[in-house]
């Protein structure tokens, strides 16, 4: 009688186990019946007004002296001539040629602010490599070509053709919206986004929630997944820049070498951090990314994914065999930099190499430094920062159900139709980290529907952008403003 009431007991279980996996999986609907995407280009009037942004050459360098500032405050008066009816209901305030923040005052001042962002500085374009100029703004081919039409003079310039649209209807949102814009994001936005959040502290504004760039639509990165992905950044990775560096009283002719030479001490320590990388595990983010994917999944992959509950720990172990799916399950290490001997037969009397690390939500600047220290295991080898200035601690994850990722999900459903929308860790830093003190929640997406080629011209060769993303851009920021 025992026997059989446990083999009952375990065919009711089997069952179970069954019925949960079907219906976890049924309930990851797909996208059948949902309206196809149509694209529609940009007005041409609003590609021109992109392309006078993008021939401003506002090109950021670590070294600031070569910074041209009148690039920079040609581009801030540029909007003031581009936006006049937004120019006439907002106030500017302009900190420095980094920095510039409006105001767009709402009807009811008692609701908490939002914020929307973007950068107007681009990274360096070698224009021997291009097939236009990089900053000569060529309309071709229904593409506009140059440094910034990706990243991100295009979000900047589509939410003030949006707020411009609208002021020209006579609109008023019910919050007050404010708009800060800056011109270092490229290297770190200490002197724009910072100073900004720094404003906001001084004048006691907060914000209920924030909007930049940081994830896009991808169309086709992923194999084995169907449609269209709308990626909306809810966390953002932190990242530092760790030194190793082993020194020797000891220089000298590299036919009497030393048991172990600081290059030698060096590449041993680099070995022992690969060998050993962080451990992977699942934030809440990357479990709803991946739950949500499974509706543009093959069979297969829908079952995984809609059950990780019971598959989560094998689908870890397979998702960390990839580069680019490991990323974003463990804080990333990644020696990029070595230095020894300046000539090939003389000893190195100093060697150092350096780590750049990717730090997932719940680590921390101080956890990797203890680490990687404990796994080097060597008093002769130093472990520190470049620059404590270079150290930026991974951001919060935000919430899914809270008003801003509401908007931004309907925002994105009203405007790509046949999408499915999901939560991402940005693993890339954005200017959306130094306003984490003064924001509850922070949200990062750029409108547009990105392919891999198009996406590998991101602060790449021959950057461009369609007219119909530039279109998709402007009518996103017109759904969004609408609702606030």
């Amino acid at each position: 009688m025992k026997i059989l009431l446990s083999m009952l007991f375990i065919i009711i279980a089997v069952v179970a186990l069954i019925l949960i996996i079907i219906i976890n999986t049924l309930n990851a609907s797909g996208l059948a019946g949902r309206e196809e995407y149509k694209p529609e280009p940009a007005d041409p009037s609003a590609v021109e007004r992109l392309a006078g942004a993008v021939r401003l050459a506002t090109v950021s360098h670590y070294d600031k002296s070569k910074d041209d500032l009148n690039a920079h405050r040609q581009f801030q008066a540029y909007l003031t001539e581009c936006f006049p009816l937004f120019h006439k209901v907002a106030e500017r305030t302009v900190l420095s040629e980094y920095a510039v923040i409006y105001c767009w005052h709402g009807k009811n001042e008692s609701l908490p602010p939002v914020l929307l962002t973007a950068h107007y500085d681009v990274v360096p374009a070698d224009a021997s490599k291009w097939s236009r100029p990089p900053f000569a703004a060529v309309s071709e081919d229904g593409y506009l070509w140059g440094r910034g039409t990706l990243d991100t003079k295009n979000t900047l310039m589509s939410s003030l053709e949006a707020a411009e649209s609208l002021c020209r209807d006579g609109f008023q949102p019910e919050r007050t919206v404010y708009f800060a814009f800056g011109g270092d994001e490229e290297i770190t936005g200490s002197h724009g986004a910072l100073k900004s959040m720094e404003w906001f502290q001084e004048q006691g504004i907060n914000f209920e929630w924030m909007w930049d760039e940081g994830a896009i639509t991808a169309d086709g990165l992923m194999p084995g997944i169907r449609g269209k992905l709308s990626l909306i950044g809810t966390a953002e990775k932190g990242q530092v820049n760790v030194l190793l560096k082993a020194v020797s009283e000891n220089g000298g002719h590299a036919a009497m070498p030393p048991k172990l030479t600081p290059t030698g001490r060096i590449a041993r320590a680099v070995a022992r951090i690969e060998a050993k990388p962080f451990r992977l595990r699942w934030l809440k983010t990357t479990r709803l990314f991946f739950k949500r994917m499974a509706a543009a999944g093959i069979p297969v992959y829908r079952v995984a994914m809609s059950n990780l509950w019971l598959t989560g720990g094998l689908l870890k172990l397979v998702l960390g065999g990839s580069p680019n799916t490991a990323a974003l399950l463990r804080t990333t290490m990644a020696p990029t930099m070595i230095r020894g001997s300046h000539k090939e037969n003389v000893l190195a009397d100093e060697a150092e190499a350096v780590v750049n690390v990717r730090i997932l939500p719940g680590d921390s600047v101080e956890g990797v430094l203890h680490r990687i220290k404990k796994v080097v295991a060597d008093e002769k080898v130093s472990v520190g920062l470049i620059s404590a200035d270079d150290a930026d601690e991974p951001v919060f994850e935000s919430s899914i159900k809270a008003e801003g990722y509401q908007l931004l999900e309907q925002m994105l459903k009203e405007t790509i139709s046949d999408t499915i929308v999901l939560p991402y860790l940005a693993t890339t830093a954005s200017d959306s980290r130094h306003y984490a003190p003064v924001c509850r929640d922070i949200y990062r997406y750029a409108p547009m529907i990105l392919n891999q080629e198009e996406l590998d011209r991101i602060h790449g060769v021959d950057e461009r952008i369609s007219f119909e993303n530039y279109g998709l851009s402007i009518r996103s920021y017109l759904c969004l403003m609408k609702k606030l």
